[in-house]
């Protein structure tokens, strides 16, 4: 397993005992199987209550998210989400600009992304992870307007109790056609084969006619 060198999202003032907010839920999209790539907008939506249930109000409404994948991780700290029109349950939006070690080898159809050795180094400047990325909302990564900080470690969908959130996600494919190939030889294809089959059914149907005609 890699060990990262992941820099504390904590605010000043943030010790233990003012770790009271919890994080109940944070999922991300696309995560039914879509592979992200350079160009992908991930919607993170996170909900954020106190230990007794009741939501909780973000002041300022920032957070800092944690981003880990096979080969490297991603920090991004004090990013603004944006409330939703449920009390407690915020959102945001990160498109990925581009694959940390990541090298592209495209042979006829096929694309092969090979990826360099593992880094340590875990910042706000570098590419998006690749592979499976599991996204956190960081230890201390929010607060409320009374100085009250949460969560009391890094959170995803494994920490959470909520059993319909995922914030596991797919980023750089192995193996993919490139984009618009499939595409066009659909577009190709389907012409083709109705010509076929409509040779077939002439060619049967002058091969009746001439069965008859002995």
């Amino acid at each position: 397993m890699l060990s990262f060198s992941i820099p504390s999202a904590a605010p000043v003032g943030c010790p233990k005992y003012t770790a009271n907010l919890v994080v109940l839920y944070v999922n991300a999209a696309p995560n039914d199987g879509a592979v992200g790539t350079v160009g992908t907008v991930v919607n993170i939506t996170v909900r954020v209550a106190y230990p007794d249930g009741t939501p909780a109000v973000l002041s300022p409404a920032k957070m800092s998210f944690l981003w880990i994948g096979n080969s490297s991780c991603l920090v991004f700290q004090n990013v603004t989400v944006l409330p939703t029109r449920e009390l407690g349950v915020y959102q945001y939006n990160q498109t990925i600009t581009c694959i940390s070690n990541q090298t592209a080898t495209t042979t006829g159809l096929q694309t092969s992304y090979s990826f360099a050795s593992a880094t340590t180094s875990c910042n706000q400047t570098g590419c998006f992870p690749s592979g499976l990325v599991r996204i956190y909302v960081m230890e201390c990564g929010c607060a409320d307007a009374v100085g009250n900080y949460g969560p009391i470690g890094n959170m995803g969908s494994d920490e959470t109790l909520t059993l319909d959130d995922n914030s596991i996600i797919q980023i750089g494919a192995t193996t993919s056609i490139p984009s618009g190939s499939t595409g066009a030889y659909s577009a190709y294809m389907v012409p083709i084969l109705i010509i076929i089959l409509a040779a077939v059914a002439v060619l049967l149907a002058v091969a009746r006619l001439r069965k008859r005609g002995k």
